[in-house]
Protein backbone atom coordinates (compact mmCIF):
# COMPACT_ATOMS: atom_id res chain seq x y z
CA UNK A 1 0.00 0.00 0.00
CA UNK A 2 1.44 3.36 -1.02
CA UNK A 3 1.75 6.25 1.39
CA UNK A 4 -0.77 9.00 0.89
CA UNK A 5 0.61 12.47 0.36
CA UNK A 6 -0.15 14.99 3.04
CA UNK A 7 -2.73 17.41 1.63
CA UNK A 8 -1.04 20.34 3.38
CA UNK A 9 2.52 21.23 4.15
CA UNK A 10 3.77 21.52 7.72
CA UNK A 11 5.57 24.77 6.91
CA UNK A 12 2.23 26.28 5.78
CA UNK A 13 0.74 25.48 9.18
CA UNK A 14 3.79 26.85 10.98
CA UNK A 15 3.57 30.05 8.96
CA UNK A 16 -0.11 30.45 9.87
CA UNK A 17 0.60 29.75 13.56
CA UNK A 18 3.41 32.31 13.61
CA UNK A 19 1.11 34.92 12.06
CA UNK A 20 -1.61 34.23 14.64
CA UNK A 21 0.85 34.46 17.54
CA UNK A 22 2.50 37.61 16.12
CA UNK A 23 -0.90 39.32 16.24
CA UNK A 24 -1.18 38.53 19.95
CA UNK A 25 -3.64 35.67 19.82
CA UNK A 26 -3.27 32.46 21.78
CA UNK A 27 -3.78 29.13 20.04
CA UNK A 28 -6.24 26.84 21.81
CA UNK A 29 -6.24 24.05 19.24
CA UNK A 30 -5.73 23.20 15.58
CA UNK A 31 -8.33 21.19 13.69
CA UNK A 32 -7.33 19.30 10.55
CA UNK A 33 -9.93 17.59 8.38
CA UNK A 34 -9.28 14.69 5.96
CA UNK A 35 -9.05 17.05 2.97
CA UNK A 36 -6.11 18.86 4.56
CA UNK A 37 -7.94 22.02 5.55
CA UNK A 38 -6.70 23.27 8.91
CA UNK A 39 -8.44 25.67 11.26
CA UNK A 40 -6.64 27.48 14.07
CA UNK A 41 -8.96 28.04 17.02
CA UNK A 42 -8.14 30.94 19.31
CA UNK A 43 -9.95 32.01 22.44
CA UNK A 44 -8.23 35.33 23.09
CA UNK A 45 -8.70 38.75 21.55
CA UNK A 46 -5.45 40.71 21.23
CA UNK A 47 -4.88 43.10 24.12
CA UNK A 48 -4.28 46.09 21.86
CA UNK A 49 -7.76 45.74 20.34
CA UNK A 50 -9.58 45.68 23.69
CA UNK A 51 -8.84 49.26 24.67
CA UNK A 52 -10.80 52.06 23.08
CA UNK A 53 -8.64 55.06 22.02
CA UNK A 54 -10.70 57.34 24.30
CA UNK A 55 -10.09 55.00 27.25
CA UNK A 56 -6.37 55.06 26.50
CA UNK A 57 -6.37 58.88 26.36
CA UNK A 58 -8.26 59.10 29.67
CA UNK A 59 -5.88 56.64 31.31
CA UNK A 60 -2.79 58.57 30.19
CA UNK A 61 -4.18 62.08 30.89
CA UNK A 62 -6.24 61.49 34.02
CA UNK A 63 -5.18 63.33 37.14
CA UNK A 64 -5.66 61.90 40.61
CA UNK A 65 -8.21 63.79 42.76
Amino acid sequence: MANKRTPFKVHDMRRALRAVKDEGFSVDRIEVDPTGKFVIVSGMVPQQDREDPLDKWIRTHATAP
